[in-house]
């Protein structure tokens, strides 16, 4: 599949897309699916957010994990930049919307502000039932 946004990206992504939310259960992470799913009854559209620090923070403790070798807070924060920019780009080419967009979602969670042991616990209970 294209990692680009090209409209042959959205053309073989759609159905797909629509195949998985079909099913009971299914988590869609990406792909445009708060834009494409918006309308369907038992979709729950979440947006996960956190602030930018701790972003670069993770980032680097994830790299760190994998035994990759040490990234600068520097660059980490130049990575979380670019992939945010290439997020917000995408969205716009494929579909005309700001990413940013609070209509896009039915809920935001904000793992800045969530404690370590509860970040599962929002999800399960605003999700509406099948």
């Amino acid at each position: 599949m294209p990692t680009t946004g090209s409209p042959t990206w959205r053309k073989e992504d759609k159905p797909s897309l629509f195949e998985l939310a079909a099913e009971d259960g299914a988590v869609l992470m990406g792909r445009g699916g708060q834009w494409l799913l918006r309308g369907i009854p038992h979709v729950l559209r979440a947006r996960v957010i956190a602030p930018f620090e701790l972003r670069v923070q993770r980032l680097i403790e994830t790299l760190s994990a994998r035994g990759s070798e040490r990234v600068s807070p520097r660059t980490a924060a130049q990575m979380v930049r670019r992939d945010d920019g290439q997020k917000a780009g995408r969205m716009r080419y494929l579909f005309d919307v700001d990413l940013h967009d609070p209509a896009l979602y039915d809920v935001m969670i904000n793992m800045g502000v969530l404690s370590q042991g509860g970040r599962r616990q929002p999800a399960r209970r605003s999700a509406p039932a099948p």
